[in-house]
């Protein structure tokens, strides 16, 4: 078993010790029995309460999904209120890094939505996103009930290669870690390669 796989049983083990009926309360969430169901980036998710184990859209839940529905689900505050206003994830409060991050410029991904537009606007539609005034091409991207994200993306040139920013909810760190908007992040990037 690799330190991911550990990761994830021990997230999942975890889980099982929380007040069922409190997550339940908390926004987005529904309480079906065996499950809570909730919402991850336009899939249904539901989580067992007797072993963590989660389906997103009917699969498996990889380790990303995992951590971050369980994050929000588990960590979030319970009073977390999104600002509807966006920013890079350098630029989140409390957070001092450098750079800008998350932001793809070149790239497998961006050169692929610059060669591809149309599959980008669709692959947005299908988790959910609905298209906003951002760079030549921008989505907002429901992630969890109540809290959303952006993708902004300018066509290349002869000058500038093609560039994807991820951009969040100035409250994000409200709802997840810090290291979960990584998580977040790769679980998009991956809807959007698929």
């Amino acid at each position: 078993m690799n330190n991911y796989d550990k990761m994830l049983a021990d997230a999942c083990r975890r889980f099982t010790g929380y007040d069922m009926q409190a997550l339940a309360q908390r926004p987005g969430v529904e309480d079906i029995g065996a499950c809570l169901k909730t919402h991850f980036l336009g899939k249904t998710a539901l989580l067992r309460k007797r072993d963590g184990r989660i389906t997103v859209g009917g699969r498996a839940a990889d380790f990303g999904q995992t951590l971050s529905i369980l994050d929000w689900l588990c960590d979030g505050k319970t009073d977390a209120v999104a600002a509807g206003e966006y920013c890079t994830v350098g630029s989140l409060p409390g957070i001092y890094v450098g750079g800008s991050g998350l932001v793809m410029s070149g790239g497998a991904l961006a050169k692929r939505i610059d060669a591809e537009p149309h599959r980008f606007r669709a692959a947005c539609h299908a988790i959910g996103g609905r298209e906003v005034a951002l760079g030549d091409l921008g989505f907002e991207i429901p992630v969890f009930p109540g809290v959303a994200m952006c993708l902004k993306f300018y066509f290349g040139d002869e000058e500038f290669p093609p560039q994807l920013t991820f951009l969040w909810d100035q409250n994000m760190l409200q709802f997840v870690r810090y290291e979960t908007v990584y998580y977040i992040a790769g679980c998009i990037q991956n809807r959007l390669l698929g």
